[in-house]
């Protein structure tokens, strides 16, 4: 079993919930919110007992930092205290701990978990953290290690240290979601599992067939792999369990290998691997794509849908010298002023208390500076942030709401000029 099934089993009949919180300094806040930090410094405090309680709440109630907040019967039983650095592309994580009595239940494991998801919709996709030697373990559980994949100058100096802690670095996939991985694992097991009997029991396990040099002497080409021989799916076994998360099945001819790879992707973007006899001694080419979903009745059946066409690959120098030209032109144009830098939070004191995320020109300079727009939906991503920032803050009658108006135009007019979506 998984580590963190039970929790994710008490999450779906509401035993537990989870929620990111933080002290916003403003005089209304709902009190069970500021409950909730009290019982999260408590935990921290007994969990983390060489920590002194006043630094534990000076940051618990930090307004720069959030919490994660694991609740139980309307307790926090564990929680983790963190500080996101946008313009550094990382989050520290400060404080981490689930009350004594409630752990080896998974709950860590989950709300691990739930902050990867949070910060994965949020954009940022590297964790770093100081673990003293009672923690190391956990974190090395949680995909964290001593492998720091940011360079040094992106968080020296922000993030604080510990003497004698071991500073661990965790990074994110942008297309996983964190809090099904387990359950993606176990499908694709059981697929694999389930495969393999099939493909090594009855009259067929050891016959050898014919391999596919025939097929590819005019080149690359689809082909159904119900044709292949040796090679039926009318018995194949799925979990009907799975809605629709299988995207595709490939059968792709390995370099000079007689034996071909069947990788079925999952949403988890993990590939499983069969290995189906041949008695062919070379294939004519390799990568080659095979989408034979269409004999497959129990894939229909669990929710298959059509392949989605693969994004395109961009070539790092040309994506960034277009998006620099790109941001140039939308810095030059008149209508950018109240863009060109980040809300001065003196002169309007209630921006960041309503707006949660905030982006303006030039902290996406400082991005394109870090290589951070590795495709164009990111750039646009945060264009859009932007402009609905302004949008959501001002009322519509307001210079501002048509400013970003007329910013959006125009960002639209040159986005087509570039072939983008």
């Amino acid at each position: 079993m998984a580590r963190d099934e039970f929790a994710k089993s008490e999450e779906d009949q509401g035993i537990i919930e989870f929620h990111v919180i933080n002290n916003n300094l403003s005089y209304d806040q709902d009190t069970n919110k500021l409950i909730w930090l009290l019982q999260l410094h408590n935990v921290f405090s007994m969990q983390l007992p060489q920590m002194p309680r006043e630094y534990i709440v000076r940051l618990v109630f930090d307004a720069k930092h959030r919490n994660l907040v694991l609740v139980k019967s309307n307790q926090v039983i564990g929680g983790v205290c963190f500080r996101i650095f946008y313009k550094q592309g990382f989050t520290e994580i400060v404080f981490c701990a689930v009350i004594a009595n409630e752990q080896v239940k998974g709950y860590g494991t989950h709300l691990m978990n739930h902050l990867k998801d949070y910060h994965v919709r949020l954009g940022v996709h590297y964790f770093l953290t100081y673990a003293d030697e009672f923690a190391v373990g956990y974190f090395r559980k949680q995909g964290f290690s001593q492998i720091i994949g940011l360079p040094k100058q992106s968080y020296a100096g922000f993030i604080k240290e510990y003497e004698g802690a071991t500073f661990m670095c965790c990074q994110l996939h942008p297309k996983v979601v964190y809090t099904q991985f387990s359950t993606m694992i176990k499908y694709q097991k059981e697929i694999v599992a389930k495969v393999n009997d099939e493909l090594n029991s009855g009259e067929q396990a050891n016959k050898i067939y014919d391999g596919l040099v025939k097929q590819f002497n005019d080149g690359p080409r689809q082909l159904p792999i119900g044709s292949i021989p040796g090679v039926s799916f009318s018995s194949f076994w799925f979990p009907t369990c799975i809605p629709r998360q299988i995207l595709s099945v490939h059968l792709v001819p390995a370099i000079l290998n007689p034996v071909f790879t069947i990788k079925i992707d999952l949403h988890a973007k993990h590939d499983l691997e069969l290995r189906v006899k041949s008695s062919g001694t070379e294939v004519a080419s390799s990568g080659i794509e095979l989408h034979p979903v269409e004999p497959i009745v129990q894939l229909k059946e669990a929710g298959w849908m059509p392949p989605r066409q693969a994004p395109p690959c961009w070539d790092t120098d040309q994506l960034y010298s277009t998006l620099k030209e790109l941001l140039q032109k939308l810095k030059a144009n008149p209508n950018s002023w109240p863009f060109l830098k980040p809300v001065d939070g003196n002169e309007v004191p209630d921006y960041y208390s309503f707006i949660k995320f905030p982006m303006d020109l030039k902290t996406m300079q400082e991005r394109l500076r870090q290589n951070y727009y590795c495709t164009p939906k990111l750039f646009k991503a945060d264009i859009q942030r932007m402009l609905s920032n302004c949008k959501k803050f001002n009322d519509e009658s307001t210079e501002y709401y048509k400013l970003a108006l007329n910013m959006q135009g125009y960002f639209n007019e040159l986005w087509r000029e570039r072939g983008f979506d």
